[in-house]
């Protein structure tokens, strides 16, 4: 498990959020899905912590395995975006307004993600989420 923000556009210092689970077994292929929560603006943890992520709360002290969780065979990497979402950040009152700006900062974002970690291009892609 690792998570960390990576930098879109350093004058504004917009990053972007992400926090990956690594699969708990091993399969013939490896695969990563990559999960956004819609709105858009609505941050992707809530995916992760209350539906397909590997850990829920049992209670507000309590953090236990999800059994459902779609780690069990697959990488997860849930992102928050665009800019200003969750734990994404931007220095400004600039948002973004248009889909296309949402789009390209996604596409900086996975370049970069595949820059540190280019192990990913080693993974079947899938782009998974719900609004």
């Amino acid at each position: 498990m690792h998570a960390g923000q990576l930098s879109l556009d350093p004058k504004h210092h917009e990053t972007l959020f992400f926090w990956h689970f690594a699969s708990k077994y091993t399969s013939d292929k490896p695969r990563t899905v990559i999960w956004f929560n819609g709105g858009p603006g609505c941050s992707s943890l809530i995916g992760a912590w209350t539906e397909i992520g590997p850990f829920r709360f049992q209670d507000e002290n309590t953090i236990i395995e999800n059994d459902g969780s779609w780690n069990m065979f697959a990488n997860l990497l849930f992102v928050d975006q665009p800019v200003g979402t969750g734990f994404s950040y931007i220095d400004t009152d600039s948002r973004i307004h248009e889909l296309n700006e949402m789009a390209n900062h996604f596409l900086s974002f996975l370049g970069r993600y595949i820059e540190v970690f280019p192990e990913l291009l080693q993974n079947d892609i899938y782009l998974a989420g719900e609004s």
